[in-house]
């Protein structure tokens, strides 16, 4: 447990161990961590290193694509997968459509995967560096905007975005 915690009395709260994430309330895969008493309680384990403090999101979205032509400006997008280069990342949500202001509404982003690897214990707090490439939920929309969510208390740079899909025919 952490202790000297009276400052987030009663409040939710987000607790990363040696760089793993162990409590995330804006992210259902994780369970919740209450100060109670100055005091949380995790998961077990030992920890060296222990961050805890108060949930955010963090949301991204790109401008409209520019189809470098008129005939299929305004047209419609379907953004079905999405390369990015990524500097010292972790996984984060992705769509080509927004969700709600709602941290919890991810219905409508699917997880970026950053490796094909099977998560492992020491893998769960390493973070990513280089190019992945992802299917997204795919609907038309005008513009082909992409949307980024990160919900955990993790690092997420995106130095690209590189929007793969189906585009308008030109006329």
């Amino acid at each position: 447990k952490v202790t000297g915690l009276t400052h987030l009395e009663g409040e939710t709260v987000s607790v990363v161990g040696d760089g793993v994430v162990l409590a995330s309330p804006n992210n259902p895969a994780y369970d919740d961590i209450v100060v109670t008493g100055g005091e949380a309680v995790l998961p077990a384990g030992t920890y060296t290193k222990v961050i805890v403090g108060l949930p955010f999101t963090a949301d991204g979205e790109t401008l409209d694509l520019d189809p470098m032509t008129t005939s299929v400006r305004g047209k419609p997008f379907r953004i079905a997968r999405m390369g990015c280069w990524l500097e010292e990342s972790r996984p984060f949500y992705a769509g080509n459509r927004a969700p709600s202001t709602d941290a919890l509404d991810l219905d409508v982003l699917g997880v970026v995967r950053l490796t094909d690897e099977a998560e492992t214990e020491s893998a769960a707090s390493a973070t990513f560096s280089g190019f992945t490439r992802n299917a997204i939920p795919a609907k038309w929309t005008k513009g082909g905007r992409i949307f980024l969510r990160q919900v955990d208390p993790s690092p997420l740079t995106v130095l690209a975005l590189v929007p793969e899909g189906d585009f308008p025919e030109r006329e």
